[in-house]
């Protein structure tokens, strides 16, 4: 009897105790993955109060929605609420990772990511992979873990698409698209109606720049699913690549259904605004997120678009007033890089080269804190400064080219000038009526030289302030030169153009010494390289000018090593400048024996001797050095 008793009380406690049971979140997941979150996010909210067996999932699907918007204090929020749930939960450890990998504390995230894995007891699939989602967001270690979870899954269960749309994305994260399409392509081949996987495609193709292939998957993706938005999205910026007359037009008939399918979801008309910059819309980008904060929808990310607008219609201090508003908004540890090097794109656009500057080093701060690989940034700056001097010298020589045109009208003016006042004085006895009128007509044409002329200096003066401006991006160039340069050499990936490029931006600098030695580099890696000793004969002529102190010769050096590189070459084999380069490393070499001090009256004509004959070997008519040729002929050496 009491046995039964206690197998009653038993079951009374399990039945009597149990939540209401677990809830079917695969609609609310479509939803997600639709792009339509505040959909989602209501459809989630209602399901709290209920207490289903699964409310740990229900917080961190919540939280996957804030992250998405990117709230990432409602996220916290919502992973930490679906802990207190369940202090086992896969999922909100998994969201806790991906949460810390955003902020950049890999350690903690690899903590919480590894307890993840504990939790799911190797039984529960579909945590896996949002913790090899999360994962993939990391860095390099990351990465390679989300690796190893995807491929345990793939031998449980190989025929699940999702592992091969995770495995591409991990290719695409290692920077190996061949590879990333293989597993998208086994998706399509494992579920042929499984949309993600031609999607997936589709936006890899886009950033390929493919547009057929990306075109050919995402029109399969919305005849399988006409009311997929996410497909609309892709093949919109599919468009933009295409040579189609009418693709912006198309482009935006597509975003426009991809935001109605989301229900004018708060991101996907955040989106669309990102499009509309996409398309130089500026003004038009400007007017949608006006409409959004209407509707009372204000987030930082809007702020950073505005400020990015502002930059691009050039109304820098509307630009940097939106991006003081984001930063103010965004916690330190959620700000990324891209943010930083805005701010130091809107302020190098101002001319505040040094505060930009400032800006592009946080940038760079901050990939690397995330572990995350930004370096081609210093390549896209050095790039940027070279290309923003181009244009303003250009601008200038333009300028230039108005003074001399304004000097050559008023040179016009005075021989006119001098002309009425010869006929004037011719005139003065037989017509002095008519010289008073040609005198009167030199003294406007005077009156208009003077003005041409102010003109002019005043032109020339606005050309000097171009060139001056334009001096200012050199020694940025410079500096970003050498950093791409440094990043190669720590590599063991040291290339010819990078040192190159590097040496005459600290040419263009006057950077005379670093310059020198940087166009050495460049011989080092390729001995018959004409260039270089060009640039650096002209460093040395510069250098011996400005020296006044000393008796140095820089340009022996520089003349010995051309001889080095080209002198043993055949007159016939030596290119035209080659053949300039060695007859002046000769000559220099000849002046220099001849006379190394400076001194009158202490030649060395037989030291100089050797010199001036290989110039005849190379050119019988070298006209410059026939003075010292004859001299020492005629004194026959001291």
């Amino acid at each position: 009897m009491l046995q039964r008793v206690f197998v009653i009380l038993t079951c009374l406690f399990w039945f009597g105790s149990e939540a209401v049971a677990q809830t079917d979140l695969t609609p609310i997941k479509e939803l997600i993955q639709n792009e339509r979150l505040e959909e989602a996010k209501a459809e989630l909210s209602k399901l709290i109060p209920t207490k289903p067996k699964n409310l740990d999932e229900i917080y961190y699907w919540l939280g996957i929605v804030s992250f998405q918007q990117n709230d990432f204090a409602t996220a916290q929020q919502n992973f930490q609420a679906g802990l207190k749930a369940k202090s086992k939960s896969p999922y909100n450890h998994a969201g806790m990772g991906l949460l810390q990998l955003n902020e950049g504390n890999n350690a903690a995230a690899n903590e919480s990511l590894t307890n993840a894995m504990t939790f799911t007891k190797g039984k529960n699939t579909d945590a896996e992979f949002e913790i090899a989602k999360a994962y993939l967001t990391g860095g390099t270690a990351e990465i390679q873990q989300a690796k190893v979870i995807l491929y345990q899954i793939r031998d449980k269960e190989p025929e699940l698409p999702l592992t091969y749309i995770l495995l591409g994305d991990y290719y695409k994260a290692q920077g190996v698209p061949e590879l990333a399409i293989e597993e998208f392509e086994k998706a399509k081949q494992k579920d042929p109606k499984y949309v993600p996987a031609y999607v997936s495609l589709a936006e890899l193709y886009y950033e390929e720049g493919n547009y057929e292939e990306g075109a050919k998957n995402v029109s399969e993706a919305i005849k399988l699913d006409p009311n997929y938005g996410p497909a609309y999205r892709i093949r919109a910026e599919l468009y933009l690549i295409s040579t189609a007359k009418d693709k912006y037009a198309r482009a935006r008939n597509d975003m426009k259904k991809y935001v109605d399918l989301a229900q004018s979801d708060l991101k996907a008309r955040t989106r669309y605004a990102s499009f509309l910059f996409l398309t130089e819309d500026y003004e038009e980008m400007l007017a949608e997120l006006d409409a959004i904060e209407k509707e009372g929808e204000s987030t930082r990310v809007m702020q950073r678009l505005r400020g990015m607008a502002y930059n691009e219609l050039g109304e820098g201090d509307k630009a940097l007033k939106a991006m003081d508003t984001y930063f103010e908004r965004s916690e330190e540890k959620y700000t990324i890089s891209q943010d930083f090097e805005t701010y130091g794109d809107i302020l190098r656009n101002q001319g505040k080269l040094d505060a930009a500057n400032e800006y592009y080093e946080k940038a760079m701060a901050k990939a690397a804190e995330r572990g995350q690989d930004r370096s081609g940034l210093y390549q896209e700056l050095a790039e940027g400064y070279e290309k923003d001097a181009k244009r303003i010298v250009a601008e200038g020589k333009k300028i230039k080219a108005e003074s001399k045109a304004k000097l050559k009208e008023a040179a016009a003016a005075v021989n006119q000038y001098n002309d009425l006042v010869a006929k004037a004085k011719e005139l003065a006895a037989t017509d002095p009526e008519k010289a008073k009128e040609l005198a009167d007509q030199a003294k406007e044409v005077l009156a208009s030289v003077e003005s041409l002329q102010a003109e002019s200096n005043e032109i020339a003066a606005k050309a000097a302030a171009k060139t001056a401006e334009a001096k200012e991006f050199y020694p940025l160039e410079a500096y970003y030169r050498n950093q791409v340069v440094q990043q190669e050499r720590n590599d063991d990936k040291e290339s010819l153009k990078s040192i190159y490029s590097l040496a005459k931006a600290q040419y263009n600098a006057e950077m005379w010494e670093e310059a020198d030695k940087s166009f050495i580099a460049t011989n080092e890696l390729k001995a018959d390289y004409s260039a270089p000793y060009s640039y650096r004969m002209r460093i040395a002529n510069t250098m011996e000018k400005a020296d006044t102190t000393t008796q140095d010769w820089y340009l022996k050096p520089v003349a010995e090593d051309i001889i080095t590189a080209f002198g043993e070459k055949a007159p016939a084999d030596m290119s035209k400048t080659e053949k300039q380069l060695v007859l002046t490393a000769l000559e220099i070499m000849a002046q220099y024996n001849f006379n190394p001090t400076g001194e009158d009256g202490n030649y060395h004509c037989e030291d100089a001797k050797p010199f001036i004959e290989k110039i005849y070997g190379v050119d019988p008519a070298y006209a410059r050095i026939q003075q010292l040729a004859d001299f020492c002929e005629v004194q026959g050496g001291k």
